[in-house]
């Protein structure tokens, strides 16, 4: 390719809400690579929030949404993988071997199928809200999944009870005004603690 025509992704001028699809390009000058199509996607802005950059899929399908759809799909599943490491079961530290990681691998899956569902479950009830923080700061939308408010609701039920709760309940009495949102508060917990 002539250095002429070489140019970067993002002089492409993609914006929130645009797509592009770039058939038969050859994405580097270094030697050994051949062409790919290239799906582009800037997902919109949605409830105020939108991502950083566009997604730059390298691709063999021949079409932008068939692109877009499997990409989509391979997310979730990164998605789950980042759940079963770092972002909630800590795979990764457990250094087992053979057997001992089968096992554990089982036992996650089980665990998270449960998360999910129970997190599912709260989210169509409209609980993720008390169960988990925004985000984003700027943002009071709730975008963890359902594996993660389920994972949450656990330990958010745990410390309901006990010397935390009569601590809490203490401090309430310094602030009256607060005392609609704590009850609202109160009531999804135990709605929680019902489905556990």
């Amino acid at each position: 390719m002539d250095q002429q025509f070489t140019q970067q992704l993002q002089q492409f001028g993609l914006a929130p809400g645009q797509k592009l699809f770039l058939n038969d390009v050859r994405v580097t000058q270094a030697k050994g690579f051949g062409h790919f199509n290239v799906a582009a996607k800037w997902k919109r802005r949605y409830h105020g929030f939108a991502p950083d950059e566009a997604w730059f899929i390298l691709t063999n399908f021949c079409d932008l949404n068939s692109a877009i759809v499997s990409y989509q799909k391979r997310f979730c599943i990164e998605e789950m993988f980042r759940d079963f490491k770092q972002g909630g079961y800590c795979l990764e530290g457990s250094q087992a071997m053979e057997e001992r990681l089968v096992a554990i691998v089982i036992l996650i899956a089980i665990a998270y199928t449960s998360a999910a569902l129970q997190g599912q479950s709260l989210k169509q009830k409209g609980l993720q809200r008390y169960i988990t923080r925004p985000e984003s700061p700027t943002s009071p939308n709730k975008r963890h999944s359902a594996f993660r408010v389920g994972l949450s609701a656990h330990l958010w039920a745990i410390t309901g009870d006990g010397v935390l709760a009569r601590l809490v309940d203490e401090l309430m009495k310094l602030s009256p005004n607060k005392l609609p949102e704590y009850q609202r508060g109160m009531r999804a917990m135990e709605l929680v603690c019902a489905g556990l």
